[in-house]
């Protein structure tokens, strides 16, 4: 928890007093092109930040650095740092590292990762059955018909296409909707994903997630530092989760795509301010959506949000095409690119950022799938499944 922070001139110190275990003042002098740490306790920077060179102490201190994680208060060091390295002390990135994390907003600067414990994979049961007259998508029978012409062209949408998916949305919106409201402490992620499973079953409808690729349930449920195709496990939710429901469904030949993220119970004030501020990175990547704008529009309406509020956004991990199929063309991104390709009317894609409290750089569980962030921090996502339509798109989630 960020208790306070105070922000002087140019060359003045500036104080942040991170939660119970250490208070870090970070100088920056007007002529120095590094930030310089201080602290009564040693901290232990992201692993990949290349801070070492940047800490005043012993060296036998920073080879004793310990477990505990506070690199949200530092983000905006972490990444001068990064700058520094790579661009120089007076970089353009690194200029404009400073003026948006450090300087511009109070808010941003106090940011903290509160020390907890890191999520631990649970027990995970067997495939819940799906009624045998729900109709399946074909890589269910056959796993190879995961790929197809979907990955190398864009099929417009027809009208039919349309009413089809919208269908197939709005029993996902609804699924979403019954998510929210089971959420709470005490309920493990499969307690709710057999609900939500019997909710889309229900419907008419197959949990497009199970067994695509070899996934092994029926909706993929992300946890705290968790960024995406988290496994649901008998782990109870705990107070102060960040919970991302992922559901994806297969109704009338036709997929549907959408997520969003919850808190279970009560957080703190980041974690509220990290989900906040993904659902209106999304909506703002949504409202740029139209005939002819750049692709990468998509990518810097969510920079923009995220690098106002502090947070990173995930890089690796793509929108992408949807319809009879899962996964195709376009690739979405959610940085900011070079992208020269155009929206075209009758495309149907997902856009589904994934911002991070600490640095966006993740790794992969040994189950092959969970991808979780490199230094611990929560990461929250927001997707909706939308189409492009002659006056903007339509949000079919």
């Amino acid at each position: 928890k960020a208790k306070s922070i105070s922000l002087g001139g140019r060359s003045s110190r500036r104080t942040m007093i991170v939660g119970v275990e250490a208070a870090c003042s970070l100088v920056h002098p007007t002529k120095v092109g590094t930030w310089h740490v201080h602290a009564p306790r040693i901290i232990r920077p992201a692993p990949d930040s290349g801070l070492s060179n940047f800490f005043h102490g012993s060296p036998s201190g920073l080879r004793n650095l310990p477990n505990t994680l506070l690199v949200g208060a530092m983000s905006c060091l972490c990444v001068a740092a990064r700058h520094n390295i790579r661009g120089g002390p007076n970089s353009s990135a690194r200029r404009r590292c400073l003026r948006n994390s450090a300087v511009a907003d109070p808010k941003v600067a106090g940011i903290a990762v509160p020390a907890r414990k890191l999520v631990a994979k649970g027990r995970v049961s067997a495939a819940l059955p799906v009624p045998p007259d729900i109709v399946r998508p074909p890589y269910v029978a056959e796993p190879e018909a995961v790929r197809g012409w979907w990955n190398m062209r864009i099929q417009p949408r027809s009208a039919e296409d349309a009413v089809a998916m919208r269908a197939a949305g709005k029993l996902a919106h609804a699924t979403l909707d019954l998510a929210g409201e089971l959420i709470k402490p005490g309920l493990t992620s499969e307690e709710l994903e057999a609900e939500l499973h019997q909710f889309i079953c229900d419907g008419g409808a197959y949990p497009s997630d199970l067994h695509y690729k070899g996934f092994p349930k029926s909706v993929m449920i992300s946890i705290n530092e968790v960024i995406c195709h988290g496994i649901p496990d008998d782990r109870p939710l705990e107070n102060g989760d960040l919970v991302n429901v992922d559901v994806t469904l297969y109704l009338n030949g036709f997929h549907a795509d959408t997520a969003r993220t919850w808190v279970c119970g009560e957080t703190d004030n980041v974690g509220r301010r990290l989900v906040s501020a993904t659902k209106e990175a999304l909506d703002a990547a949504v409202a740029v959506c139209r005939p002819g704008a750049p692709m990468k529009a998509i990518g810097d309406a969510v920079c923009n949000i995220a690098e106002r509020e502090g947070f990173g956004v995930v890089k690796g991990l793509v929108g992408h095409g949807i319809g009879e199929f899962f996964h195709g063309v376009p690739q979405v991104f959610h940085t900011r690119t070079n992208d020269k390709r155009k929206m075209v009317e009758g495309t149907a894609f997902t856009i589904e950022p994934v911002l991070t409290e600490g640095s966006p750089d993740w790794i992969t569980w040994e189950d092959g799938w969970t991808n979780a962030t490199r230094d611990g921090g929560r990461a929250v996502q927001f997707e909706h499944t939308v189409l492009i339509t002659a006056d903007g798109c339509e949000v079919f989630t």
